[in-house]
């Protein structure tokens, strides 16, 4: 999966003025392939349960969706990571503070309405 760090790093590093297109295009089609991978799947890598590939993946995109994605064009993705909310150790106490830090450095450059 292309990381959203791909998209934001060079623009927090001050390598890049703005979020690339091309950038974008990977991320969007990073979430289009989650999306065909959880159709009549719970969790990334099939089955009843999660699996280092959830919380791999969940970490990812924990810091887009605090930033405003909403997901709302993948909705296998919006439901997975509302049962990762929910089911995933440690999703609230450990990774959500890093998430919302990690969202007050987006650049106001990505709109998220396109994704």
């Amino acid at each position: 999966m292309f990381t959203f760090q791909g998209i934001t790093v060079p623009v927090m590093q001050k390598k890049a003025e703005k979020v690339s297109k091309e950038s974008l295009e990977k991320f969007r089609k990073s979430l289009e392939n989650m999306e065909a991978i959880l159709e009549g799947n719970l969790w990334v890598a099939g089955g009843e349960h999660y699996s280092v590939a959830d919380i791999a993946i969940a970490v990812t995109l924990s810091g887009p969706k605090e930033a405003g994605l909403t997901f709302s064009n993948y909705p296998n993705v919006k439901a997975w990571i509302k049962r990762c909310e929910k089911q995933l150790p440690g999703y609230a106490d450990i990774n959500l503070p890093g998430a919302k830090t990690l969202a007050t450095r987006v650049p106001a450059s990505i709109d998220f309405s396109t994704m």
